[in-house]
C-alpha cells in the first residue's frame, strides 16, 4: 500500500468517527504486519499535526490508534509491536491495478462489508458510480474512500483531492463528503469539492440543490450554499470566503479545461503538475500573495500552458524537460509584466 494512502487512512480515522463494523476493519488492518514501519511513521506524523489542536476528542482518538497499534504514547518514539493473536486477523489490503486507477479493498472475516479506496493518479481523470447511484468525476492525484455498501442513516465518503458529485436523491439518507478539514452534507445535489492537502484552500462549489458545510475542527461553524455559490476555506488564515461564481469555470476540469480564478501561483503550479503528471519547481521568492486568473483550453500542450503562466505572472522564464518543469526568474527586470490577466 502506498505510504501516502496509509497516512490518509490514519488521518481520516483519527478525525472521523466510523461505524462499528468499519472500526473493526481499521483496527485489524492497523495491527497487521504489513507496512508496519510506514504505519508507525504515519501515526507519529499525525501527532505532529494535531499536537497544537485544542480538540480533545481528536487527541483521544489518536491515543486510541496508538494503543491499538501497540505503540507507547509520546515523547519517546516506540518500537512497533504486533500482538500475536492479532497477527492472524484476516483484515488485509489487496491492491488491484489497472491502466488508470488503483483499487484497495479492506476485508474482514465474513467479507460482509468492504471499505474501498478509488485512486486516480497524476495526469489522469476517473469516473465512478457509488453503490447508491451517485456519479462521481475524480480529478488527477485524488482518492475517495467509501463502503462497498452504504449502511446506517447517512451515505458518507472521504475525499482527498478534487471530485465532482452528482448525488442520487435519497432524503432519508443524507450524502456526506468529508475532507481532512470540512464536511459537506447534501440530499440530492451536484457540487464540486477541491481539497488537496498541498493547496492553500479547500473550495466547495454548488451547481444545483443545496449543501451544508461544517468545519470538522470547529463544529459550530456552518455554511449553507445555494446554486452558483462557492465557499473557500483558507488553511493558513482559517478564514472563509463565500461568493457567487460561474460554476462552469469551477467544473471545467471535468471537460478537460483548466480554469484559475484569483489563484496563487503555487496553487496554479500544483494543479498543472497534477494535470500533466510532471514535477514543477519554482524559486521560493516567486510564491507571493498575488492572485492570477487564467483559462487554459482543453488539450493545451504542456509547453503552451507553462508559457501562458509565465507571461501572465511576468518576470519568469521556463525550461521544460520530459518529466520536469523548472521555472526561473527572467534575467532582466524589464521583462516583468503586470500581475494578473486572463487567457481567453
Amino acid at each position: 500500500m502506498k505510504k501516502k494512502s496509509i497516512s490518509e487512512l490514519i488521518h481520516f480515522f483519527v478525525r472521523h468517527p466510523l461505524q462499528n463494523s468499519l472500526q473493526m476493519k481499521f483496527w485489524r488492518w492497523l495491527v497487521s504486519p504489513a507496512d508496519a514501519e510506514d504505519k508507525e511513521e504515519a501515526i507519529q506524523e499525525e501527532w505532529m499535526n494535531i499536537i497544537a489542536e485544542p480538540d480533545e476528542a481528536t487527541r483521544r482518538s489518536w491515543y486510541e490508534v496508538r494503543r491499538k497499534a501497540g505503540l507507547a504514547n509520546p515523547i519517546i518514539k516506540p518500537h512497533w509491536e504486533i500482538k500475536p493473536l492479532l497477527r492472524i486477523a484476516s483484515m488485509i489490503l489487496i491492491p488491484l491495478f489497472s491502466v488508470l486507477l488503483s483499487w484497495y479493498y479492506i476485508n474482514d472475516y465474513t467479507d460482509s462489508c468492504k471499505l474501498v479506496e478509488y485512486i486516480v493518479p497524476m495526469g489522469e481523470r476517473g469516473e465512478l458510480t457509488l453503490p447508491d447511484g451517485t456519479k462521481v468525476q475524480i480529478n488527477s492525484e485524488s482518492s475517495i474512500i467509501y463502503p462497498k455498501s452504504f449502511q446506517g442513516d447517512t451515505r458518507t465518503v472521504y475525499l482527498s483531492g478534487e471530485a465532482n458529485f452528482d448525488v442520487h436523491k435519497d432524503k432519508k439518507h443524507p450524502f456526506i463528503v468529508k475532507t481532512s478539514l470540512l464536511s459537506v452534507r447534501a440530499l440530492g445535489t451536484k457540487f464540486n469539492i477541491q481539497a488537496y492537502s498541498e493547496d492553500r484552500k479547500t473550495i466547495t462549489t454548488l451547481e444545483n440543490g443545496k449543501v451544508q458545510i461544517n468545519n470538522l475542527l470547529a463544529p459550530d461553524s456552518c455554511f449553507i450554499l445555494t446554486p452558483g455559490e462557492q465557499l473557500e476555506y483558507n488553511h493558513l488564515t482559517k478564514n472563509y470566503e463565500k461568493r457567487k461564481i460561474d460554476v462552469m469555470m469551477a467544473s471545467g476540469w471535468t471537460r478537460g479545461e483548466l480554469n484559475f480564478v484569483d489563484c496563487h501561483l503555487e496553487d496554479i503550479l500544483n494543479t498543472l503538475g497534477r494535470h500533466y503528471n510532471v514535477e514543477i519547481k519554482a524559486e521560493p521568492h516567486l510564491y507571493t500573495n498575488d492572485l492570477y486568473t487564467i483559462k487554459l483550453r482543453k488539450g493545451e500542450p504542456l509547453q503552451a500552458a507553462i508559457h501562458i503562466v509565465t507571461m501572465t505572472v511576468g518576470g519568469m522564464e521556463s525550461k521544460v524537460t520530459d518529466n520536469k518543469v523548472v521555472i526561473l526568474t527572467a534575467a532582466s527586470p524589464a521583462n516583468k509584466s503586470k500581475k494578473g490577466g486572463t487567457h481567453p
